[in-house]
């Protein structure tokens, strides 16, 4: 029995990353942060993972706070969903924060903003949402205790069994062609005697 410790898809990388003159890692920061500011900061109605806020203040430092390669939130591969494939011989680990029962509110990041109407209805809806999915396959039946996985790779002896059986049966062929060859031979010395 093999094992995997996957407790490295919960990692965090919360430096900065710029490439080409863009930002990577610091999304919320970057690209996210400056227009939520430009709303009036009373009146349009703010929602951060679910939660309902009347001014920018708590979802502009969630957004200050977002990092794109932040996988924390990610939890043990036993909590993902499972389905194994006997017959390809696989396992499957599937993570997808919009479906998962892990999350309460969808995606691990979901900004909102509404902007409301002087008769206090939700209008013209902004959304910045990331859904990254996950995906682990596992060329095994496997099961998962925690951010382990466990396996079970084929063995040599499992690769001579077919050659065992492909030999006995050759060798049980070639007997009875023998066998009735040596047979026949016999009937005919007894007939010509």
């Amino acid at each position: 029995m093999a094992s995997a410790n996957l407790s490295v898809l919960s990692f965090n990388m919360s430096e900065p990353i710029a490439l080409g003159g863009g930002e990577l890692n610091a999304v919320g920061q970057a690209y996210f942060l400056q227009p939520l500011l430009s709303f009036p900061s009373t009146g349009p109605a703010f929602f951060i993972n679910g939660a309902r806020y009347f001014k920018h203040v708590v979802p502009g430092n969630e957004t200050l706070r977002f990092r794109a390669l932040d996988f924390a939130w990610v939890p043990p591969i036993s909590q993902w969903s499972r389905s194994a494939d006997p017959l390809k011989q696989s396992t499957t680990y599937t993570l997808d924060p919009m479906t998962s029962p892990v999350f309460d509110f969808g995606a691990p990041f979901n900004l909102t903003v509404y902007v409301v109407s002087k008769e206090n209805v939700l209008l013209r809806p902004y959304y910045a949402t990331y859904d990254p999915s996950i995906q682990v396959t596992i060329p095994a039946i496997a099961r998962a205790q925690g951010s382990t996985v466990y396996y079970d790779l084929p063995t040599s002896a499992e690769l001579f069994m077919p050659s065992i059986t492909a030999a006995s049966t050759i060798v049980l062929v070639a007997t009875l062609l023998l066998d009735r060859r040596f047979a026949r031979a016999r009937r005919i010395v007894r007939k010509k005697r």
